[in-house]
């Protein structure tokens, strides 16, 4: 839903003549494409899991993880 608001993406339907003639569109008409993928999208930019990965990495290079005894 968040897609849709905020014109990324778009519900076309189930139907194959109404997902070709979707994809056609963006493939063949440069300003619809230009003005979806000029979006910002709603879910990140799809870096946060190489951010995390740096964070603890740090982490863990800066003081070693501590051992509990059970």
């Amino acid at each position: 839903r968040e897609g849709i608001e905020a014109g990324t993406a778009r519900l076309v339907g189930c139907g194959t003549d109404r997902i070709v003639a979707a994809c056609a569109e963006l493939l063949e008409n440069d300003a619809v494409l230009n003005s979806m993928s000029r979006i910002h999208a709603p879910y990140g930019d799809g870096f946060a899991a190489e951010r995390i990965v740096g964070i603890l990495g740090a982490a863990l290079e800066a003081e070693p993880p501590r051992r509990t005894l059970w």
